[in-house]
């Protein structure tokens, strides 16, 4: 997740100067082929909240080229293990917090769901 972060924070990060454009995004691409090569297909058979939402996070640095349909495809995934996970409904016995961070990436899950191809 860590990479997928610093990604997306090389992303948004002003550009002031051309020299600096180069080397940011270098730098950028090259903490995403990181977070990709750490997701692998075993990855998914364990389904877990940190796995959504890195799955979120690829979908939105994506949504950020012309990469569009990739990130659709992220999404889907995102969805599907989300609704495996149940993050839709409260589980009894769950703090507050883990609550709040369920319903959240929920919530973002069908908001990029609905404006990906936006």
């Amino acid at each position: 997740m860590l990479n997928i972060l610093l990604a997306l924070g090389c992303r948004y990060l002003n550009k002031s100067s051309t020299s600096r454009v180069s080397s940011t995004e270098k730098t950028e691409k090259w903490y995403f082929k990181k977070a990709t090569s750490l997701l692998t297909i075993n990855l998914m058979d364990q389904l877990s909240l940190q796995l959504v939402q890195i799955l979120l996070l690829m979908a939105q640095y994506l949504q950020t080229f012309s990469l569009s349909n990739r990130g659709w495809v992220l999404v889907g995934m995102a969805l599907r293990a989300a609704q495996g996970l149940a993050l839709h409904t409260d589980v009894a016995g769950e703090s507050q917090l883990e609550r709040e961070e369920r319903r959240r990436t929920w919530y973002y899950a069908v908001l990029l769901d609905r404006c990906v191809l936006c």
